[in-house]
């Protein structure tokens, strides 16, 4: 036989024997069932594809409680404030998610709070800039994505200046999303004042084991006592938009004790990204009762045992009795999240949703739209935003809630990303956000089920085809 025969011979025997070993150690991981199959389809009909994307992306349970036992590792306990303003209301409006966030989140409703809502990104970065100018004593910012363009620059100078002041500045952004920020940019924060750091940094050796697990959360914190939390990042797409059209987002901003759970997760993170122990009582100031909003401020991550946004998610859209209004930039549901919206919308609930026209991931979206004839079919109403990239994610229900923050509907918000959520549950808040959707629906077209299903059949083809392997996206 053959010397190159041989070789060959024994290289697809252990090409066999890694795809065979990898399947049987993804089906004895008992993730869920969905990922469970598109990994192996991937695995057999793309193994060379297949094998890196495992090794890159694959998520298993050992691999998240390794995380978690190193990030944690000398945090006894995580940052934990006393609430003055602690409502005790005892028969809410939607009292099982307000139970739930509080068991799963460790997230408390937090009674006296203002909420200003900030659709539109030139109010919103004016109002931004202005707080951080007017600090006193600190200013924490964790942003998923930081770019030295001109909004970035911008924001690099004010805070260097107020470093220059003697104002305590901390800043966290994530690797990959900040990606293309140079490392010159944060390198000159450094060099003046500012304390920087990179949520788990992406080496080489490293970069499997950290990829999946990124920092999505958009949190500002100023003083302990102004808090912004939304789907914004730090970059000029956000406040210029793009060639094809604006950025549509949705920011709200704090004043009152939420903000300290905003100032919670960025002291968490700040443990787990400079191993700093940071929770002096000055970040979490008393504040007098600023308004009558009622919330709850919602962090989740791989870490999470319980997935409690996605499970808060759900929770909202199954016990919404009039009419559930969601927007999203990604829409990859989970069954559970899939199945209560079509239930609610069966049983006679208002279910719309908005997605976008064009998405800045063709992929993803293709996934997205695979889902839109079962929804159709279930009577939720789905639109597709016309006046460019939307970008906002919230829920709005019964004129009682309103949900917004980082977070996706998307598998990888649900599951792997470090998210923050905003849950609001007062008739301003919620007719506020209600508002907001209802201006973002008149820039939108409805998908009619009879047009919806003449498209042409290779985006049907396609669609189904990234269906099959989103639940790994």
């Amino acid at each position: 036989m053959a010397f190159w025969t041989v070789i060959s011979i024994i290289l697809q025997a252990a090409y066999a024997v890694t795809v065979v070993s990898l399947v049987l150690l993804i089906i004895s991981e008992n993730r869920n069932p969905q990922k469970t199959m598109s990994w192996i389809l991937v695995l057999v009909f793309l193994p060379v594809a297949g094998i890196i994307a495992y090794l890159i992306f694959g998520e298993d349970h050992r691999r998240r409680r390794k995380l978690n036992k190193r990030l944690n590792k000398g945090l006894e306990e995580k940052p934990k404030p006393s609430f003055s303003h602690k409502s005790e209301r005892t028969e809410p409006s939607h009292g099982k998610l307000e139970r739930l966030m509080l068991e799963t989140a460790g997230a408390p409703l937090i009674y006296g709070n203002r909420v200003d809502f900030f659709p539109e990104p030139k109010g919103r970065f004016e109002k931004f800039f202005g707080d951080i100018k007017n600090a006193k004593g600190h200013i924490h910012l964790l942003y998923y994505t930081l770019m030295d363009d001109g909004v970035g620059n911008e924001l690099k100078s004010i805070l260097i200046k107020k470093a220059a002041e003697g104002v305590e500045v901390r800043v966290i952004y994530d690797g990959v999303g900040s990606l293309k920020a140079r490392k010159k940019f944060f390198k000159e924060m450094a060099q003046n004042g500012v304390e920087v750091e990179e949520f788990l940094p992406i080496r080489f050796l490293k970069f499997a084991r950290r990829v999946n697990y990124r920092n999505h959360r958009k949190i500002a914190v100023i003083d302990g006592e102004i808090g912004y939390v939304g789907g914004r990042n730090i970059a000029d797409c956000y406040l210029y938009g793009l060639p094809r059209g604006e950025w549509r987002d949705l920011d709200i901003r704090i004043e009152g004790e939420g903000v300290y759970g905003l100032q919670a997760a960025f002291l968490t993170d700040w443990y787990y990204a400079h191993k700093q122990r940071v929770d002096d009582k000055k970040y979490f100031p008393k504040i007098d009762a600023k308004g009558a909003n009622l919330m709850q401020i919602v962090s989740g991550g791989p870490n999470d045992e319980f997935e409690s946004i996605m499970s808060g998610m759900f929770e909202a859209i199954c016990g919404a009795k009039k009419y559930a209004y969601i927007t999203t930039p990604y829409f990859i549901p989970n069954e559970q999240i899939l199945r209560a919206m079509q239930a609610a919308a069966l049983s006679g609930v208002d279910v719309r949703l908005i997605l976008p026209s064009k998405s800045d991931s063709a992929f993803v979206n293709a996934a997205g739209l695979s889902f839109i004839s079962g929804l159709l079919d279930a009577n939720v109403k789905v639109y597709l935003f016309q006046g460019g990239f939307i970008h906002a994610k919230s829920i709005a229900v019964d004129d009682s809630l309103f949900i917004t923050g980082s977070a996706n509907m998307d598998i990888r918000s649900f599951e792997l990303n470090f998210e923050t959520c905003a849950f609001l549950y007062d008739e301003k808040s919620a007719e506020e956000g209600r508002k907001i959707f209802m201006g973002d629906l008149a820039k939108s077209k409805e998908l009619l089920k009879d047009e919806w299903a003449k498209r042409p059949a290779y985006r049907r083809a396609f669609e189904s085809s990234m269906r099959i392997i989103s639940p790994i996206f």
